[in-house]
């Protein structure tokens, strides 16, 4: 009986070690599982990240191509012009312009794409928008083209309503600004 008792003790006590054995390897299953799923959100990740390394690398590859060409073939304002068409075709917008910045810092030509408007005229003084991106060398915008200061006045007649001035500079000096207009 004793015998009986001590096999059944020792029976219960390996059932108990059987069931935790179970339920460690279920529970590492799981973890092994969603570490599964992780490495596989993480390739994917990687994919779609050297997917668009290798867009953007042809972007530069086109756009240094355009500046190059350009720059033989017409001088900076073709150079300026091809830059804009490229961004614009970069970023999918309707209007821009690229104002170039002289060595001395003075505005230089400007270079317009309106897709469905005129473009505003263009003046040989820089607009207060233009200004402040020359005095700042800083990205500057304009809200509201009917209150800001800083607005372009044929804005308004033209039907634009905001705009964002960026600098397009080196190390040393300001190059252009590149300006987005929105309706």
């Amino acid at each position: 009986m004793q015998l009986v008792a001590l096999i059944a003790l020792f029976g219960i006590w390996l059932i108990g070690q059987l069931q935790r054995a179970l339920r460690t390897t279920q529970q590492r299953e799981r973890e092994i599982s969603a570490l599964a799923g992780l490495n596989a959100q993480v390739l994917n990740e990687r994919a779609q990240l050297l997917e668009e390394a290798y867009r953007g690398r042809g972007q530069l590859t086109r756009l240094l191509k355009t500046v190059s060409l350009s720059s033989l073939s017409g001088g900076p304002a073709k150079a300026a012009e091809m830059f804009l068409g490229q961004i614009l075709e970069l970023i999918d917008v309707e209007f821009a312009s690229f104002t170039m910045v002289n060595i001395d810092g003075s505005i230089g030509e400007r270079t317009d794409s309106f897709k469905r408007n005129m473009a505003f005229p263009e003046t040989k003084r820089p607009s207060n928008l233009e200004q402040a991106v020359i005095k700042s060398w800083a990205t500057q915008n304009v809200t509201d083209a009917g209150t800001d200061e800083r607005s372009i006045p044929a804005l308004l007649t033209s039907g634009i309503r905001s705009c964002l001035g960026l600098p397009v500079k080196t190390d040393r000096r300001l190059v252009g600004i590149l300006c987005f207009y929105s309706l």
